[in-house]
């Protein structure tokens, strides 16, 4: 899982933008803590992310995340952001914490799915010559 982990916060924290990865904490199951830095306008910047595959967002580790952020000179106070499935339940998130929908997961109840891409099946044209096949 963490490599599908590391491409989901890719997907909103791009390294083209600056962006580094620094893992900090696994929770229970797959859920942890990640950390993404880069140094914009003099300071480092750094967003706090609770990662987790649950139905609901569990409170001890928001509360754990929120608790460990910490500012001085060289770096300012950090964000915090929830990544979770698609249609998790995020009704419990404090208006300070963003929250960011997974792409490649979803939850169909109290199921977790994997949203894998549709499989593009390409016919040639009518007459086209397909190799080893006679037109």
């Amino acid at each position: 899982m963490h490599g599908f982990v590391q491409q989901e916060i890719r997907r909103y924290f791009s390294g083209f933008e600056g962006w580094k990865i620094v893992p900090e904490k696994q929770g229970a199951g797959y859920d942890s803590i990640q950390s993404v830095e880069r140094f914009s306008n003099g300071k480092m910047e750094t967003v706090k992310i609770l990662v987790t595959f649950r139905k609901e967002i569990p409170q001890d580790l928001l509360a754990e995340m929120r608790d460990s952020g910490t500012a001085d000179a060289m770096h300012s106070r950090p964000t915090f952001a929830v990544l979770a499935p698609a249609k998790a339940d995020l009704s419990g998130l404090p208006g300070d914490v963003r929250a960011y929908e997974m792409k490649a997961f979803a939850l169909d109840g109290d199921e977790l799915v994997w949203l894998k891409k549709p499989v593009q099946k390409t016919t040639p044209p009518a007459g086209a010559k397909v190799a080893g096949k006679p037109a």
